[in-house]
């Protein structure tokens, strides 16, 4: 454009009256800018949550009173991304190693990580194993077992009180009396609660709420199978440097992982 060109543009500019100028932008000028915004704003996007992704865990196991090979460690964890195809660098596996029941603190620390759904498998001793069974923090295995794997690990099957709700008690009262002592637990593809309810029918313990609260909850204690034993799991025998005693492997009963954390249970369990 020409000198003189260029100064009767911005003269004819300077003549338009606020309105006239609004509406040239818009005719001319509006759609650049709004296409140079949204790109510039995609790209901001795009760089902060690049530069701002965090980690998530797609399988979180606690481990209590042990420390585990750091070299082992990091194996399992790739083979287990490997087993369920993860190639995601921010999706990872996490061992919270070293958890205790030795304090109240820690107790309550454990407890925290559970009611976040932060914690999708548990391994620790029997004594520990019980304690958190029997709140009611474990799968009861027949019901997420396929029959084949309830059958090849039962010599390894932990049984152990853990905590049933009320409704759930009275359905496998009724369910062993239909079902009978001699039928076995072992059909269709899980082994199901409802199959299995004739071993474990008998509540050792009723716990109930104060007699002065209506809403209070009721449940029971029953034998269920909540774990399994690691004596003689390949990979524990990698991993374990403390030697925890009577190591027992459960699957937290809230997780949001629950494919996974199978996956990583049938992984401890190979000899």
């Amino acid at each position: 454009m020409r000198e003189s060109e260029k100064g009767y543009a911005k003269e004819a500019w300077k003549n338009l009256t606020w309105k006239q100028k609004i509406r040239q932008f818009c005719d001319y000028y509006l759609i650049y800018v709004l296409v140079i915004g949204a790109i510039a704003v995609g790209l901001i996007m795009f760089i902060v949550n690049l530069v701002s992704r965090h980690e998530d865990y797609i399988m979180t196991c606690a481990v209590f009173n042990d420390y585990w090979d750091e070299d082992a460690s990091e194996e399992l964890k790739a083979e287990l991304r490997e087993r369920l195809d993860i190639d995601d660098p921010y999706e990872q596996v996490l061992f919270r190693e070293g958890m205790t029941r030795n304090s109240t603190s820690e107790v309550m620390a454990f407890s925290v990580f559970v009611a976040t759904q932060s914690i999708d498998a548990v391994i620790c001793g029997k004594e520990d194993f019980d304690y958190y069974a029997s709140h009611g923090m474990f799968f009861d295995l027949s019901e997420i077992l396929t029959a084949e794997e309830y059958e090849t690990w039962s010599s390894r099957i932990y049984e152990t009180m853990g905590e049933v709700p009320e409704s759930d008690a009275e359905s496998l009262s009724t369910a062993a009396g239909e079902t009978g002592s001699e039928e076995s637990a072992l059909s269709g593809e899980t082994v199901g609660s409802e199959s299995a309810a004739a071993s474990y029918a008998e509540p050792l313990q009723e716990t109930d709420g104060s007699a002065g609260d209506e809403n209070a909850s009721e449940s029971s204690l029953y034998i269920k199978p909540y774990g399994l034993e690691l004596q003689n799991s390949a990979w524990w025998n990698r991993l374990s440097t403390f030697e925890c005693e009577d190591p027992v492997i459960g699957i937290i009963c809230n997780t949001n992982y629950l494919e996974n954390a199978k996956e990583f249970v049938r992984m401890m369990m190979e000899e």
